[in-house]
């Protein structure tokens, strides 16, 4: 027999009891496409529901929560760190939170249209973290070059899965986007 009660007592309720009442107040209606969710350490973030990382904020509040947790308890305020593939913002976000107004990070995203989403999602926070951020549309690789970002199969339902090819443009499925891939720099920072 499954006891609710149990089920309430996941990290995700126990440390932000706010989140049982989202998922209390959300459950039985129409999920929406899109959606406005607040993450733990209070930034905003608009999310697409119908993909995993999205539907994983809106439902729980947050997304593998064991990678934020663990940048929240490493990272320290004044530091300067990289998110490599940072999708909507939910890392980048904690991040810049944790590291304050005297930290910087630099979230590179090379997929143009979750880049829009980034940069979107990173307005909507407090603007002494929004200083702290300095975003790039690129990917980063070995050398500077220009290469073709494969969205893939499961690209509709996981927006992380998008890869550089390898190939000719003609093995790519799914949709394809040419994109800078650039070498790090200490120019970054």
């Amino acid at each position: 027999m499954l006891n609710i009660f149990n089920y309430f007592k996941r990290p995700e309720y126990v440390f932000r009891p706010r989140q049982v009442l989202n998922r209390i107040r959300r459950t039985g209606k129409p999920t929406p496409p899109r959606a406005r969710v607040s993450l733990p350490w209070r930034a905003e973030v608009h999310v697409s529901t119908t993909e995993n990382v999205g539907n994983e904020i809106y439902w729980y509040g947050i997304f593998d929560k064991i990678v934020p947790e663990a940048l929240w308890r490493l990272m320290e305020p004044g530091e300067i760190t990289i998110d490599i593939g940072a999708n909507i913002g939910q890392n980048t976000s904690a991040l810049a939170f944790e590291s304050g107004r005297d930290g910087k990070v630099i979230a590179f995203e090379p997929h143009p249209e979750i880049f829009k989403e980034l940069e979107t999602n990173v307005r909507l926070w407090p603007e002494n973290f929004q200083r702290n951020v300095q975003l790039e549309n690129v990917a980063l690789g070995e050398a500077d070059e220009e290469a073709w970002l494969a969205d893939g199969p499961e690209f509709q339902n996981n927006r992380g899965s998008a890869s550089l090819s390898t190939g000719g443009l003609e093995t790519i499925q799914g949709g394809k986007h040419r994109v800078s891939v650039r070498r790090f720099r200490p120019s970054y920072f």
